[in-house]
């Protein structure tokens, strides 16, 4: 999984916390909507 840097960064800033949380939320969002679809 790949994420463009300059979006995490803009995210973070924007939402005024740390990279290092934004991170493990979309990738806990893509394993989600992943497990959703296999459900369906």
């Amino acid at each position: 999984m790949a994420f463009n840097g300059a979006g995490v960064r803009d995210t973070a800033r924007t939402l005024k916390i740390s990279i290092n949380t934004v991170i493990p939320a979309l990738k806990s969002s893509v394993v989600l909507s992943h497990q959703q679809e296999a459900n369906n």
